[in-house]
């Protein structure tokens, strides 16, 4: 499995035009169907590249700050590792 970074380093830099097409190209011809991004970013750019693709957009939680609703909702370290599971088990079938 190869992973592609939409980004750099820097969360607050957007990729170019050039960039997203060939972000777009790289995953078809891998015969990629989806596009995941951290839940506490940004999910514009990573909403285009996975239009474009045609491809499906699923949240990966990298549990670095749990939101007041998390909290209340019960969520933990346990729980969101759970979710991310659910999301990779739709992509690796």
């Amino acid at each position: 499995m190869k992973e592609i970074a939409i980004t750099g380093l820097d969360p607050d830099i957007e990729p170019s035009p050039a960039t997203l097409a060939t972000l777009k190209e790289e995953m078809q011809k891998a015969g990629l169907h989806t596009v995941y991004f951290e839940d506490n970013s940004n999910s514009k750019v990573a909403e285009t590249l996975a239009q474009a693709a045609n491809a499906k957009l699923l949240v990966i939680n990298t549990v670095e700050g749990l939101s007041d609703a998390q909290k209340k909702a019960g969520d933990n370290y346990l729980t969101l590792m759970q979710e991310n599971l659910k999301s990779l088990k739709e992509t690796i079938k």
